[in-house]
């Protein structure tokens, strides 16, 4: 399924021209060679690398750094040079999430992306961008049975959609609900419904593909939500989870 991008944060030309310009015409962070900005034919000392794209795309979490170049670490410590589709929305987040901070300050991201092979290594080919932070928790959570999840603050909440059970959090306490899977909505996005047996509705999800902004962090995901728990409705920001991410 194609996902629109994001639209492009309010990142600083200069900073994206320097990046690009470091990377030796195109190449991130040394070297790896981009299918996206591949070095023109012809150019000495240059060559263009051929290529292939994985079987499939696959979720990868972990740190952006900029010293240097762009630099992926994976949540595992794994060290990636970075280019793509996704690659300048990232750098314009990197610079709003830490502003006035050394270049090799991370933030949190989680991208859908393909690793591909170079003469010098591998590299990350950032397709889409599904979250970034300054907080790096994302590290630190096993997320694989995740289907969609929407959090937000005030009060603090997170609803976590797994293949059958939706799971609603507060500092106070939780609840589970049984539920029969995310239905596309008419309008786009997706929504899950739990029915009380008097045939009211307990709790409905809907998840929309906006980008979205945490009100106190600054965090960026790539979808928006509404949640209606008995009667009281809720605002926050949602993710695809990697356990849905093929099955769309």
């Amino acid at each position: 399924m194609e996902w629109p991008r994001p639209a492009a944060p309010g990142w600083s030309v200069g900073l994206a021209s320097a990046l690009i310009l470091g990377s030796c015409g195109g190449e991130p962070d040394g070297g790896a060679p981009s299918a996206d900005r591949a070095p023109p034919p012809g150019v000495p000392g240059e060559e263009a690398v051929a290529v292939a794209p994985s079987a499939r795309a696959s979720r990868f979490l972990g740190v952006l750094t900029l010293e240097g170049g762009a630099e992926f670490i994976l949540c595992e410590g794994t060290p990636l040079p970075l280019d793509g589709p996704a690659f300048l929305d990232m750098v314009g987040l990197h610079s709003e999430l830490a502003p006035g901070l050394e270049p090799m300050e991370g933030i949190f991201a989680d991208v859908l992306g393909e690793v591909r092979e170079s003469q010098e290594g591998p590299w990350l080919r950032a397709l889409e961008l599904r979250r970034a932070a300054l907080e790096g928790w994302g590290c630190g959570r096993d997320e694989v049975d995740i289907l969609l999840e929407a959090s937000g603050t005030e009060p603090f909440w997170t609803l976590t959609v797994q293949d059958s059970l939706a799971i609603w959090r507060m500092p106070e306490g939780s609840k589970q609900f049984v539920h029969g899977g995310p239905a596309l909505m008419p309008r786009g996005g997706w929504e899950v419904v739990v029915d009380a047996v008097d045939a009211r509705v307990e709790l409905r999800a809907e998840f929309y593909q906006e980008p979205c902004r945490d009100s106190m962090s600054g965090a960026w995901s790539h979808l928006s939500a509404e949640v209606v728990l008995e009667g009281r409705e809720y605002r926050g920001c949602a993710f695809i989870g990697p356990g849905w991410e093929g099955r769309i």
